[in-house]
């Protein structure tokens, strides 16, 4: 790794990262976390990493060129590097997502104190015609004062070639003496920087990952942690984790950390340090290694598709409709006076609290993620200037967030995650100063995968459906629903991916002998990439996470229900469950200690 200190001298403009309405052009900043929560706002000027990655790769290309060094001739790709790569491919990254062995970071002031130093310039359009200013062409910049510090790293994600590091350390030394152009406006003098650099052999930010597999017994046992992301207090790395692609200008990203982007992370981290693809293959493909998403909270935390809030205010409480639902279907079919179900539709599909009668909506389960958008401008490294057209935006997670979900893993997995954390890097953008972080594991205490747990949830979800089922039916007619029927619920941590051309009713009956009572579910398609293969990943038709599930089985068939649903909690249900997909809690209580209280609708029937 390469530490790097980074000194203005001259006016410095990072374009296109942020926009302002007091100036035309702002230089790029990093924003603190913590403004969103109401306090002080917080902003240093930063250098990006993907400026400062396109500004090296630039520069290298052109010394190696002027040494006669075999390069390609970047950025077309019909004259780049197909099988073989230069020395520029090799270190800065190629096309065909051929990732470099170089990572970059932002460039961030060591003491984050310079929010005040910002210069504004004030410019005037010509016109080349008439040689004079251009009637309404007056505008501002702002630009980072010279004399400004600023402290980056350079890490080696595989080991170099003898001769690349020395090639890289000499053009390292030339820019210490020459200096190095950076930004907008460099023919007009601005954007100079000179540069310092020390070799750092130790990386004390997090633990490596070991190279050699551990050794296990015959038969190791699976058991459920937490598992924690974490990005690097250092410079809290933004995170992007693309869904499925659009062609558009936008690259969108999930609220959430898929089971696979962390599988993948793990597996990539341990390639770097050349474990062997046997080990790592058996490490996290022929064992019981489940990810689960990790998402901004714990997964059981998170609010199910049948949680409604009030439309008019959000501070009102939130209910669980999935009771209700289930409760207005039956008063339908036994046919009750339509006088009273309209009053019970009324005091279920509207907000309880007295004197607002608000409809309401679907709490949004990733409702409190902070997102931002970055927006780019690609260069053309033959003209050293922005290329025409190639300007976009992508979304991007801050780096001050922590994830937490589930893992199951045997004493190998353990060992080489640890509970001291290992370094990752995650998402998209890796060698562009994102998605760096650690992974770390802690002891589960709650209760998923246990029948006795289980049926303990599910007697409380009986309770709660048959004091609702008694408000619009007789009792004769209660019992008879719930007699010979074994009620619990299913709710999706993950989305749940359908084998093609299936009925859900059906293919749970047929599978499980369970009857599909009613639901809260959205339809997606799961993409992704994978690294390992270099493509895309098929679409794969599956249901949202955080649907919910209303379902029942015969009354004979608890025991046996119990223990089915204690198995699917542990080993999943449906396609792609060792991509994090197929996580299932049963009788969440969520959604009968959440659910609309029989009171208020008394109350006020």
């Amino acid at each position: 790794m390469y530490r790097l200190a980074l000194t203005t001298a001259s006016l410095l403009l990072i374009d296109g990262q942020y926009r302002t309405f007091t100036v035309e052009k702002a230089t790029a900043r990093r924003i603190s976390g913590q403004e969103d929560k109401g306090s002080e706002r917080h902003e240093w000027p930063i250098i990006p990493a993907a400026a400062l990655k396109g500004a090296m790769r630039i520069d290298f290309e052109r010394l190696m060129r002027a040494l006669e060094r075999p390069v390609c001739h970047g950025p077309d790709p019909g004259r780049m590097c197909t099988i073989e790569p230069c020395i520029v491919c090799r270190l800065f990254g190629g096309p065909g997502d051929r990732p470099g062995r170089l990572r970059f970071a932002d460039a961030l002031p060591p003491t984050r104190q310079y929010r005040e130093l910002y210069i504004q310039r004030m410019g005037v359009g010509l016109s080349r015609s008439l040689r004079r200013a251009e009637s309404g062409l007056l505008f501002a910049q702002e630009a980072m004062p010279s004399g400004l510090r600023l402290e980056t790293q350079i890490q080696t994600l595989e080991p170099l070639a003898p001769q690349d590091q020395h090639d890289f350390e000499a053009v390292l030394n030339w820019w210490r003496q020459e200096g190095l152009s950076i930004g907008g406006g460099r023919s007009r003098g601005m954007g100079r920087v000179t540069l310092e650099w020390e070799e750092d052999t130790m990386d004390a930010s997090a633990e490596p990952f070991p190279a050699e597999a551990p050794v296990l017994p015959s038969q190791p046992r699976s058991r459920l942690f937490h598992l924690f992301f974490t990005p690097t207090t250092e410079s809290e790395e933004p995170i992007r984790v693309s869904a499925v692609k659009l062609r558009s200008y936008f690259l969108g990203s999930l609220g959430f950390i898929p089971g696979s982007t962390v599988r993948g992370a793990v597996g990539w981290g341990l390639k770097r340090v050349e474990m062997a693809d046997s080990d790592i293959s058996d490490l996290l493909l022929r064992r019981a290694a489940r990810f689960s998403h990790l998402y901004p909270k714990k997964p059981l935390d998170m609010p199910p598709a049948s949680a409604v809030q009030c439309k008019k205010y959000d501070n009102h409480a939130h209910y669980d409709h999935l009771l209700w639902q289930y409760v207005l279907g039956k008063a339908v079919q036994r046919d009750i006076s339509p006088r009273k179900l309209l009053k019970l539709h009324e005091q279920t599909t509207h907000c309880l609290v007295p004197g607002c009668k608000g409809d309401l909506k679907v709490v949004s389960r990733l409702r409190d993620q902070q997102r931002r958008l970055q927006i780019k401008l690609a260069l053309d490294r033959t003209l050293g200037r922005q290329e025409a057209g190639m300007f976009y935006i992508y979304e991007i997670l801050p780096g001050h967030q922590s994830y937490e979900g589930l893992v199951w893993a045997d004493e190998g997995l353990q060992q080489v995650i640890g509970e001291q954390g290992r370094q990752v890097f995650i998402g998209g953008a890796r060698s562009k100063g994102f998605g760096r972080g650690q992974l770390r594991l802690e002891e589960y205490g709650d209760d998923m995968g246990e029948a006795r747990a289980i049926q303990v949830r599910q007697e409380q979800l009986r309770d709660a459906l048959t004091e609702r089922l008694g408000i619009a039916l007789d009792e004769g007619a209660v019992q008879a629903l719930l007699a010979d029927r074994f009620f619990f619920t299913l709710t999706l941590l993950t989305e749940l991916a359908l084998p093609p051309a299936i009925v859900l009713a059906d293919w749970l009956r047929e599978l499980y002998g369970w009857t599909l009572e009613t639901a809260y579910l959205h339809w997606t398609r799961l993409g992704g990439y994978s690294q390992a293969g270099n493509r895309s990943k098929p679409l794969v038709q599956a249901l949202e996470q955080g649907g919910a599930l209303l379902l029942s089985a015969p009354a004979d068939k608890a025991t046996t229900v119990c223990d089915q649903l204690a198995q699917i909690e542990c080993e999943g249900l449906g396609l792609l469950r060792d991509q994090g997909y197929g996580w299932v809690y049963a009788c969440h209580p969520y959604h009968y200690e959440a659910a609309i209280p029989v009171e208020r609708v008394l109350a006020d029937g």
